[in-house]
């Protein structure tokens, strides 16, 4: 009886261990074919000159990258929207430089409100803080499906 114990505990364990092993090809399998989808964060200026990057923190490659900032315009709570396109795609990993001259654009910057209730840049600002909180980002993903998000700027 103790000998058959022994096979039936052993067959057992070499079934749970071929299961476990089919599993791990199996999630290998799924993570080649079809990667985590890309994902953003934006990245501090580097040096005096303030530019948008953003770093692809996904598993997938990205194109067509364009990033979104709407901030109020007066008292009217108006709301005003620039759009960044990237100067190129982002590979896992990869840094994306939005190109500012196209931005119709705010001058990036600190606001502050002025006595009539505008939004004015800030004397002196160094640049990172903007009213807005959050950016919108759209994307092109390896299947050439369009993708969203939404990146901190502060």
């Amino acid at each position: 009886m103790d000998a058959a114990a022994l096979a039936i505990a052993a067959l057992i364990v070499s079934i749970l261990a071929a299961l476990f092993t089919g599993w791990q090809a199996w999630t290998a399998h799924l993570e080649r074919t079809r990667p985590r989808p890309a994902s953003f964060t934006l990245l501090e200026p580097q040096g005096r000159v303030f530019r948008w990057h953003l770093r692809n923190t996904g598993g997938s490659f990205a194109s067509h990258i364009e990033m979104t900032i709407r901030l109020p315009q007066a008292k009217d709570k108006a709301m005003r929207t620039r759009t960044y396109k990237a100067l190129g795609a982002a590979a896992p990993g990869e840094v994306a430089e939005l190109d500012e001259t196209h931005a119709m654009g705010f001058a990036l910057g600190r606001y502050q409100r002025d006595g009539d209730g505008k939004w004015q840049r800030a004397t002196g600002s160094g640049g990172k803080l903007l009213v807005a909180k959050r950016a919108h980002v759209r994307w092109r993903d390896y299947k050439g499906r369009q993708r969203k998000g939404r990146v901190r700027l502060q």
